[in-house]
């Protein structure tokens, strides 16, 4: 394993010790599949909020969509009541499948007028398709992961049934696998640590992940019931901030199923802290 220049900080010590973890420990792709989200070429035009699908009478050619990472912040499963409050605050939560538009419905009719004046159809992704206006790949997935983010991933259970654009990647399980045990497993020390690590940085501090090096984070994968998710999901909602779950998970993942010692996590803690103070740090005296 090459580390990039983004481990730079961290002392060589550090450096051979996480790089030894990564051997022992099988990354995301073992458990999953990683399929980008919707690409509509025009979120503003494709996504919608309830008042606009009601003017237009879309609500038949409408389904649930998770546009943006913000509008899931704080939780890791999506559940309908969640849903329900973002539609209740008017968020762009509906997706067009303007495929299915009746066009002898004279309001149909004009939203899809609406697009060509605003010269969507010229777009080189629309270009592309049968009809400017059916955007393919509109599946759901169990779950989400977000390719950005400041503070911590977000790696979403999608218990709302909902679609996501290309801002996340869908997961898909393998054979024997499942969606909330892979996320429960996820938010360790070890893994976040990782994610620095690999990752890169943008304006602002903003992490990103590519496909490869989401799929290439180890992990320490753990079966869970559905209760023992559902008091994760509980205690990560009701958490003050992400360092209490990365605790109480290390406890189980990294301590208890690994065997590791409080001096090996620590040093984790010690490695994805210093790389994402570096991060956010380094974007700061940019703008300073």
């Amino acid at each position: 394993m090459k580390l990039k220049w983004s481990a730079y900080p961290l002392m060589e010590k550090q450096i051979k010790s996480v790089v030894s973890l990564k051997k022992k420990l099988p990354p995301i792709i073992s458990y999953c599949e990683t399929i980008p989200g919707i690409v509509t070429a025009a979120n503003d035009y494709f996504i919608v909020s309830k008042s606009i699908v009601d003017e237009f009478e879309l609500e038949s050619l409408s389904k649930p969509i998770v546009q943006k990472g913000i509008f899931v912040n704080g939780c890791v499963s999506l559940s309908k009541d969640k849903f329900k409050s973002l539609i209740d605050q008017d968020k762009p939560t509906h997706f067009l499948d303007l495929s299915q538009a009746d066009l002898t419905n004279q309001k149909h009719k004009n939203y899809i007028s609406i697009g060509k004046e605003r010269k969507i159809d010229e777009r080189y992704k629309c270009t592309l398709r049968n009809k400017w206006y059916e955007v393919p790949g509109a599946w759901v997935s169990d779950g989400f992961f977000f390719k950005r983010c400041h503070d911590y991933p977000k790696f979403i259970y999608n218990d709302a049934d909902a679609l996501v654009t290309d801002s996340s990647y869908r997961i898909k399980m393998k054979e024997g696998y499942d969606i909330r045990s892979l996320i429960f497993s996820f938010y360790n020390s070890l893994t976040l640590a990782f994610s620095e690590v690999q990752g890169r940085y943008y304006g602002g501090g903003v992490l990103e992940l590519t496909p490869s090096e989401f799929k290439s984070l180890p992990i320490p994968y753990m079966k869970v019931t559905t209760e023992e998710f559902n008091e994760f999901v509980e205690a990560f909602h009701n958490k003050k901030n992400i360092d209490e779950i990365i605790d109480r998970n290390d406890a189980i993942l990294l301590s208890a199923q690994l065997g590791m010692t409080d001096d090996a996590i620590e040093s984790l803690k010690v490695i994805r802290k210093t790389l994402m103070d570096r991060r956010q740090n380094i974007s700061k005296s940019q703008f300073s």
